[in-house]
């Protein structure tokens, strides 16, 4: 009961801390609002991306790279990058990198720079 009295007899101080607990709350607010609006940019960006998938075929006859795209986003192909013992070696395609062998490479993507392939499990054959 103390504080109603108080509020009651002190109005200027009542309206002033309204407004400040307002202009709190206000503030409050905009920061939810724009750590939600990072949020879902973030979400939307990671959402869009491609996930690649490499599957190796070993026949008796041939071998079969396939290169999927299982994510919902597109995805570009920019360069063939293969790590071996601590060094990174970037080449043109998937056959540059097989060694040499009596057959030859046949149905095969060469330079596979700014080739694209589509969301949802698109496929291109690598060799």
């Amino acid at each position: 009961m103390w504080l109603w009295t108080w509020l009651t007899t002190n109005h200027e101080v009542a309206n002033a801390l309204a407004a400040i607990f307002s202009a709190l709350t206000a503030l409050f607010a905009l920061v939810v609002s724009i750590a939600g609006l990072w949020s879902q940019r973030r979400h939307d960006i990671l959402a869009a991306r491609p996930i690649p998938e490499v599957t190796v075929a070993d026949y008796e006859n041939s071998l079969r790279i396939k290169l999927r795209n299982n994510g919902v986003g597109p995805m570009i192909l920019k360069s063939v990058s293969v790590k071996r013992r601590g060094v990174q070696e970037t080449r043109d395609s998937v056959v540059d990198w097989m060694p040499e062998i009596s057959r030859p490479w046949t149905n095969f993507s060469t330079a596979l720079a700014g080739r694209s392939l589509a969301p949802n499990g698109a496929c291109r054959y690598l060799s």
